[in-house]
C-alpha cells in the first residue's frame, strides 16, 4: 500500500527525525572507529619506543656481562651481527673522516678552508675564502 502525499507530508518531520539518527548512527559509529585507530597507534608506537629501550638496556647490560644470553643462540647471533654492524660503522667513520682530511689539505693549496656549521653536520660545510 503506496502513502499518497497528505500523509507523507504530515509525516516529514518523523521521516527527518529517522533519516537524521541514523546520519547520527553512522556519524558516532565512525567517529569511534577513528578514536579507537587513534588508540591502536598511539599504543604500537609506545610498544615500539619500549622495545627499543629494551633493547638499548640489554646491550647495556652485554657490555657489562659478556657471557649474559650466550645460551640462547638467536641473542649470540643477533650480538655477533651487532658487533659486525659497530665494527663496519667505525670503519666507514674513519674513513670519511680520511677523506675529509684528504679535501681540506687539497683545498688549502687554494686558500679555501672548510668550516662546519654550528649544527654539526658535515654535509653542511661552507667553503669560506681567506
Amino acid at each position: 500500500m503506496e502513502k499518497d502525499w497528505r500523509y507523507n507530508i504530515t509525516h516529514i518531520g518523523d521521516t527527518f527525525v529517522d533519516s537524521l539518527r541514523a546520519v547520527i548512527d553512522i556519524a558516532s559509529g565512525s567517529a569511534s572507529g577513528v578514536v579507537i585507530g587513534y588508540h591502536l597507534n598511539k599504543i604500537d608506537k609506545k610498544k615500539g619506543k619500549m622495545a627499543t629501550h629494551i633493547g638499548e638496556r640489554v646491550i647495556e647490560m652485554k657490555k657489562d656481562d659478556h657471557d649474559l644470553l650466550s645460551y640462547d643462540e638467536q641473542m649470540v647471533t643477533l650480538f655477533t651481527d651487532l658487533d659486525e654492524l659497530h665494527t663496519a660503522r667505525d670503519h666507514y667513520l674513519k674513513e670519511r673522516e680520511e677523506i675529509k682530511q684528504r679535501v681540506k689539505r687539497r683545498v688549502k693549496r687554494y686558500g679555501i678552508v672548510f668550516e662546519p656549521k654550528t649544527t654539526g653536520a658535515e654535509e653542511d660545510m661552507e667553503p669560506v675564502l681567506e
